[in-house]
C-alpha cells in the first residue's frame, strides 16, 4: 500500500510506503507514483490537496495467467 498527498495541482507529494511487500518492489512502486498525474479533489468549486492510500497489486510475471484453471496433459 502506498501513501500520498495529491497537492491542489494535481502532483503526488510525500510518497511512501504505507505497508510493504519487499524492498524492490516497494521502491519501484513509490518510483512509478511519483510519475503520476492526477485531476486535483475539488471542495467548494476549488481545487484542493488530499491524502490518500492506494492498494498496489501484482502478480507474477511468467506464470499461469488463470492460475483455477485446469492444466492441460
Amino acid at each position: 500500500m502506498v501513501g500520498l498527498t495529491i497537492d491542489s495541482n494535481g502532483m503526488p507529494q510525500d510518497v511512501h510506503v504505507v505497508k510493504g511487500v519487499n524492498a524492490n518492489f516497494d521502491e519501484k512502486a513509490v518510483a512509478a507514483f511519483q510519475q503520476y498525474r492526477f485531476r486535483p479533489a475539488i471542495y467548494r468549486g476549488k481545487p484542493v490537496a488530499v491524502k490518500i492510500n492506494i492498494e498496489v497489486g501484482a502478480r507474477e510475471v511468467g506464470g499461469n495467467p488463470d492460475p483455477y484453471s485446469a492444466s492441460k496433459p
